[in-house]
């Protein structure tokens, strides 16, 4: 289970907004030859999102999303995971407008993405201690699919569409303190995290044009600044009770130069 609420810091070149998800996943993994694991999973979300300063764009949807993944142990100490995964979100859109009059535009779309993740990492352990350096890396597609606003007439927008693509680094070190190494025992751990997201773009564009536009007027192209660096912390435990049981809990805040974000997420697995 997922929460993850985001605020983003209004400028003269870009409006604030509040969002908010929460999601359910499920999946199995599974061990085999020792050193390689392979998992799917099934996750289902919801989502809203309101524009800060006066309220009056407001949108809400939900969306469901699939993922492989495949890691390996290498040497003992160090592991490569790769992953890929891709979904699907419907959303429903409001804009309160005031031209000539008062009126309320709504809107039905949907986006779908496509990510590939590979991470690397090594795990240092001296008794309890252990710090595990890594790196990821991620490419992601991003596709807004065509929509049209209802309910004012010739006054609202509509957009052909887009799909971008987004590329990132994101370097990070873990460390913290494990207790209960023996066979059978309930094994935990608390752990620390610093990280940073570097990410090779730093705006995202979709083409708007009126929905009442002769045919062949081109669209204009809106931009919307991203924070092309953040930072980010976090906090964890993690409880092994015997050969089966794993339940873990986790915090996360990430910062960069307009956003912020706030991510929970909690996990119970069942080794079979």
């Amino acid at each position: 289970m997922t929460s993850n609420k985001v605020n983003r810091d209004a400028s003269f070149e870009r409006f604030g907004y509040s969002s908010s998800v929460s999601g359910i996943q499920a999946g199995v993994e599974r061990t085999f030859n020792n050193d390689w694991q392979a998992g799917v999973a099934l996750g289902v979300e919801s989502n809203s999102f309101s524009e800060n300063d006066t309220l009056r764009a407001q949108s809400s949807g939900d969306g469901v999303m699939v993922g492989l993944s495949l890691k390996r142990k290498v040497a003992d100490a160090g592991l490569v995971a790769a992953s890929i995964s891709g979904g699907r979100t419907s959303y429903t859109t409001t804009r309160r407008v005031n031209i000539f009059k008062p009126g309320i535009a709504e809107a039905k779309s949907s986006t779908e993405f496509f990510d590939a993740r590979l991470r690397m990492a090594w795990q240092y352990e001296k008794k309890h201690f252990f710090m595990i350096p890594q790196a990821e890396f991620s490419l992601t597609s991003l596709h807004q699919n065509k929509f049209a606003e209802t309910g004012i007439a010739g006054l609202g927008v509509a957009s052909p569409g887009n799909t971008q693509n987004l590329a990132s680094i994101m370097p990070a070190l873990e460390m913290g303190w494990a207790y209960g190494n023996n066979p059978g025992e309930r094994r935990s751990r608390i752990s620390l995290g610093l990280g940073a997201r570097y990410q090779l773009k730093d705006q995202l564009s979709l083409p708007f044009g009126f929905v009442d536009a002769p045919t062949g007027t081109p669209s204009a192209l809106i931009s919307n600044s991203i924070d092309a660096q953040s930072y980010s912390a976090k906090i964890g435990v993690e409880t092994v009770a015997g050969k089966n049981g794993v339940i873990s809990l986790g915090y996360q805040y990430e910062a960069g130069k307009s956003t912020q974000s706030h991510y929970l997420g909690g996990k119970f697995g069942i080794k079979f």
